[in-house]
């Protein structure tokens, strides 16, 4: 404190009243931009729009007045109602998806702003219902930024239920999955995690979080108030004062910078109490009375509760009964029947104290009958919630054991598939190996019973040509017998000749002459071209094609050359001397173009 205000209980007072002249004017600044936003919803024609102001307007009663947060945001809601039909069903208008999207976001906001008001009024189980319903919507929206931030605060609703360990489990998760994370969803992050650990008593772990907030809140005055606030309470709750008191005033100078009325009293109790706990009770009385009068000048009913319960210690403390009891006359005012039970408690908290203080024993009495039924409605609301929270681990146990059951199951059922597989493959390959053994058995039969078949055929084939050949040769025999016979009797008749007449020369002339041309046209010639061409079908075909101009008797010596017959034997079938035979062969040798010195015989023969 003295390192803020010189150490000067006078300077501390001035800065109170400095304190109070700039929350004052903070509020001057905040009415006319309320009712300049009033005047524009009334203008605004555009639905969306216009529920879209009603939210901003909305937000300027966040901390003081909820009632008027709840009205503000049922009509938001009422404006948009139609338009919002279609997208309760998962309806997207075509071409709208912009506007679709400012619904969605409008829709998450009111869903946040009436968890708000059921969290302000003590119902955490509707404000998680509602938190759930601003969490569909932000997904919706697609806007990323209110998404996590939902979550963020769902894990708040978590933490007070006592469900740490699910809490813990889905920041760490946004930290680990969300990169892209700006510095204010960071700091939202720490704060969540530096109060859950708080909660828990861990202390030094939420100041390390607390401390992780302040170079990203930096810039940010209203998110470092509320940073600063936080580790002065962590290092109140360590019993660790003077730290305390320096968080704290460091936080109520950024909310008087700021003119924020509600938190300018919210952080005057928070150091009024580290004073207060650390046994300067004056410098505490001045910073309540300081808070009680801003609280009371701006209607801050929550903000006054903690004040006046400090200040009825200190009057009881001081013996200073009447002034106690105006001070609870004002807080049972303002802490009806309906409101929490933790305010409630507080109010016959200081009954009781002050009652005792006076020796009003029967009223101290009554108060403590009443005080001791809230503790036990307190209690039982601690047990639903710890069984809620028992319920809910062994919900998550139930689930971890399906969720495990079913991996097992999805384990055994994928080792069953690969086993089958396997099973299968080898049952395949054991066929495929099967069926390819049967296969070449089979061809190796096939191939053995064509191999048997073309054998058999070229063994009748060989017996036919060697049949075919061994007539051939009859027929040549016969062919040359016959020749033979013709010449003898050509020589009889030349014999003949040489000593008869001229008549009977003649005679014998014509005989030969006959004798040739008979020679030349016998049947045996005629049967062995027709063996021949059976046996060699294709050698006529390809003779004709290259010399389509030989004669019969040119294709006939062809025919004997190709059965590789000498000249001697070829003249003799023929009936031809060697020089006919010369220049038979010449004649066929000039027809085919043959090259020089080529034989017409090595021709025949490869053709």
């Amino acid at each position: 404190m003295r390192q803020i205000l010189g150490g000067s209980k006078v300077k501390f007072i001035s800065l109170l009243g400095i304190c109070s002249l700039m929350v004052w004017a903070g509020l001057s600044q905040n009415q006319p931009a309320i009712d300049s936003l009033k005047r524009i919803i009334q203008k605004t024609q555009s639905p969306i729009k216009k529920a879209e102001n009603l939210i901003l307007l909305s937000g300027y009663y966040q901390d003081s007045n909820l009632d008027s947060l709840l009205l503000l945001s049922k009509q938001a809601l009422g404006v948009i109602s139609k338009d919002l039909k279609h997208l309760e069903k998962g309806e997207f208008k075509k071409g709208t998806t912009e506007d679709n999207k400012r619904l969605a976001e409008v829709r998450a906001k009111v869903a946040g702003n009436m968890a708000i008001y059921h969290y302000g009024k003590g119902n955490i189980k509707q404000a998680k219902h509602y938190l759930t319903q601003q969490k569909e919507w932000a997904e919706k929206s697609g806007n990323k930024r209110l998404y996590i931030k939902v979550v963020i605060n769902i894990t708040g609703i978590k933490s007070e239920e006592g469900d740490y360990l699910s809490a813990y489990e889905d920041l760490q998760k946004i930290l680990r999955e969300e990169k892209e994370l700006d510095s204010d969803m960071k700091v939202i992050l720490f704060q969540k995690l530096a109060l859950m650990y708080f909660k828990l008593g861990s202390y030094a772990e939420g100041l390390h979080y607390l401390h992780l907030q302040l170079p990203l809140a930096k810039g940010n005055s209203r998110r470092e108030q509320k940073v600063l606030s936080n580790i002065g309470a962590c290092y109140g709750s360590m019993k660790m004062m003077d730290s305390a008191i320096y968080y704290f005033e460091k936080s109520l100078q950024l909310c008087v910078e700021n003119g924020d009325l509600y938190q300018t009293v919210v952080s005057t109790n928070n150091l009024a109490n580290a004073y207060y706990n650390k046994g300067d009770v004056e410098n505490a009385q001045r910073l309540w009375l300081e808070g009680l009068s801003m609280a009371r000048e701006n209607r801050f009913d929550r903000g006054r509760t903690p004040i006046l319960m400090g200040l009825i210690r200190i009057a009881v403390s001081q013996e200073e009964f009447k002034t106690a009891v105006l001070y609870l006359n004002e807080l049972e005012s303002i802490v009806p029947e309906s409101s929490s039970l933790t305010d409630r408690k507080s109010f016959f908290e200081a009954k009781v104290l002050l009652a005792e203080a006076k020796g009003d024993w029967e009223t101290a009495y009554e108060a403590k009958k009443v005080l001791d039924t809230l503790q036990e409605k307190i209690q039982n609301k601690e047990m639903e919630r710890t069984i809620a929270q028992r319920e809910a681990e062994i919900t998550r146990e139930k689930e971890k054991e399906l969720l495990e059951a079913k991996h097992q199951h999805a384990v055994a059922m994928e080792r069953q598939k690969r086993n089958t597989q396997r099973y299968v493959g080898a049952g395949l390959f054991f066929l495929f190996l099967t069926g390819g053994y049967l296969y070449i058995r089979y061809r190796q039969k096939i191939n053995r019973i064509e191999k048997a078949r073309l054998a058999a055929e070229i063994k009748l084939k060989t017996q036919e040509v060697e049949h075919k050949n061994k007539e051939l040769t009859s027929f040549s025999l016969r062919v040359n017998q016959t020749q033979e016979y013709l010449r003898n009797i050509e020589e009889i008749t030349d014999k003949i000749e040489a000593g008869s007449d001229e008549r009977t020369q003649n005679a014998l002339r014509e005989l030969r002459t006959n004798l040739k041309i008979s020679s030349r046209k016998d049947k045996d010639w005629v049967a062995f071209q027709n063996h021949f061409n059976e046996l060699n079908s294709e050698f006529i075909g390809k003779l004709t094609a290259v010399c389509p101009t030989l004669t019969a008797n040119q294709i006939r010596l062809c025919s004997l050359l190709r059965l590789n017959i000498p000249s001697n034997e070829i003249i003799n079938l023929l009936g031809v001397t060697e020089i006919s035979l010369r220049m038979a062969k010449h004649r066929i040798h000039k027809k085919m173009n043959l090259p020089h010195g080529e034989r017409l015989s090595d021709y025949i023969l490869k053709l």
